[in-house]
């Protein structure tokens, strides 16, 4: 129940965002990312335990000015989407380097050929996992307000790694 509580709750987060919150005036303040990516990895274990996975964090302390709830939304996302396309008993990993976050996890993984479609609203590419297709969307028009440059790194039955440089 926990789990599943978790899933809608991020899932309605995400819509109540693309709906309501994105037209809201940005509340922009000095983050200290170490703190809230712990927060929302506790937040998420429930979750990882389910599959058996692994969560490795290596944090520095770093600063970032922008809009917190908004932060929330690309974090929440890249760390859900880590756990929910990885693999029973995989890894998932958060590195925290002043002006750069990695994500990465040792999942599924996709074709280099469907990374540049990856954030385009609705786009899935694999139907056993759930999920509506909006939340990498999110993060990218996030990202791209603030500037903040994503690089992603995927390979098939391997994994995937989500580098933020701001």
């Amino acid at each position: 129940i926990n789990i599943a509580a978790k899933t809608v709750s991020v899932l309605y987060k995400d819509l109540m965002y693309l709906t309501l919150e994105h037209e809201k005036a940005n509340q922009d303040e000095v983050i200290k990312i170490k703190e809230l990516i712990y927060n929302r990895a506790e937040y998420f274990a429930v979750l990882a335990q389910s599959k058996h996975i692994e969560c490795n964090l290596d944090l520095e302390d770093a600063t970032i000015t922008m809009d917190k709830r908004k932060l929330t939304r690309v974090i929440d996302n890249l760390i859900s989407n880590a756990i929910k396309y990885n693999k029973r008993k995989g890894t998932v990993g958060i590195k925290l380097r002043d002006g750069m976050l990695v994500i990465w996890d040792t999942g599924i993984g996709m074709e280099e050929d469907k990374i540049p479609f990856m954030f385009d609203r609705y786009m899935r590419f694999n139907n056993s996992e759930g999920g509506f297709g909006v939340g990498l969307s999110i993060v990218k028009n996030i990202l791209d307000e603030y500037g903040i440059s994503i690089k992603v790194e995927s390979k098939v039955g391997e994994g995937t790694r989500m580098v933020l440089v701001w």
